[in-house]
């Protein structure tokens, strides 16, 4: 699979992209039974199986070209990132679309004048024609699925963030225990300085949990209580108001919680547990989880995929696909541990 991905990305260099005739596209090598004398191929380094035997022998011999697999030279496709995006847009709509079993619906003519312009340019004309062909990409999604898509992403802290850690350009959503988050703000106060910072301005949300993010559905309910009025405490002192959002990794969440959550003035939950357990299959993206006096918390009920690479890519199509034709509301979501540097 990460063959696969790095060929891809491969061909979607300004070197191969400016004397190519038509945009790459992945294929089955039983519709290339006999290679094109002017075609580039590139095979990953596991072939597959449905690959002829010495298939690349021939193919050299009728002329065609076939680069040696692996991830290129870093150079070129650090230089190339915003062609390689491009390749994988196209890659995820060409897979959604037919996963859909729908016509094409991009403008192929349109879009490879724009993505050979970017080959071919520098400064502003390159910046130009990417984002002309990154909104044909787009066009060609929404007449696809004209609805919204919701993309939903987490960050799960299981311990202090490296020393070095500091907040990425794009939004972020942190789910922490109580615990972990007084030891945050105690031990790097100049760095749990720059959540308020990104707080305030919108740019991340913290996602509050228990004091202690455990296994609480078996547990007497006064100590389920406080454990969670506990972390919540730890927030509300750290942070400075009341948690918008609360959620926790291990299988706590009971009949009991919209009522100890509305108690403490919460009214957002993600009820889908991250940890072992699960949930029958809801049709919507969040549910009014009604408690004991009549009241409701809103919560997110829909499953988290793992968002390591290149899995989460090439099962990207697949779900999408799902939650598309059997969701009211097209809504993904991607979960993971924080990663170092930036996040």
């Amino acid at each position: 699979m990460a063959g696969l991905l790095a060929g891809w990305l491969r061909l979607w260099t300004a070197a191969i992209l400016r004397d190519a005739a038509r945009r790459p596209r992945l294929a089955d090598p039983t519709d290339h039974d006999a290679a094109h004398a002017d075609g580039l191929y590139l095979i990953p380094d596991q072939a597959p199986p449905t690959l002829a035997g010495r298939w690349s022998e021939r193919a050299r011999q009728a002329g065609a070209g076939l680069p040696p697999a692996g991830p290129g030279d870093p150079a070129e496709l650090e230089r190339d990132t915003d062609l390689a995006a491009l390749g994988l847009g196209v890659l995820l709509l060409d897979t959604l679309t037919e996963a859909m079993d729908h016509m094409p619906t991009l403008d192929e003519e349109a879009f490879w004048a724009q993505v050979q312009t970017a080959a071919t340019s520098e400064d502003a004309p390159r910046q130009e024609a990417l984002r002309a062909a990154a909104d044909l990409l787009r066009q060609a999604r929404e007449a696809l699925y004209p609805s919204q898509l919701t993309l939903l992403e987490l960050t799960l802290l299981a311990d202090l963030p490296p020393a070095d850690w500091r907040p990425g350009p794009l939004p972020a959503n942190l789910l922490l225990s109580g615990s972990l988050l007084e030891r945050w703000a105690t031990d790097r106060p100049e760095q749990f300085a720059l959540v308020h910072q990104e707080l305030v301005q919108q740019r991340l949300e913290i996602v509050a949990g228990p004091w202690d993010d455990r296994d609480d559905l078996l547990a007497p309910l006064v100590l389920q209580e406080e454990n969670l009025r506990r972390g919540l405490a730890s927030y509300r002192r750290h942070l400075g108001h009341d948690p918008f959002v609360y959620g926790q990794v291990a299988a706590g969440l009971g009949p009991q919680t919209p009522q100890q959550l509305l108690a403490e003035e919460v009214r957002h939950a993600l009820l889908t547990p991250l940890g072992p357990g699960g949930l029958p299959p809801f049709r919507g993206a969040v549910l009014e989880w009604p408690a004991r006096d009549g009241q409701s918390i809103t919560a997110h009920v829909r499953p988290w995929h793992g968002r390591e690479l290149p899995t989460a890519l090439f099962n990207l199509p697949c779900q999408l696909h799902e939650t598309i034709m059997q969701d009211f509301a097209a809504v993904h979501g991607l979960v993971g541990p924080m990663s170092p540097g930036p996040t």
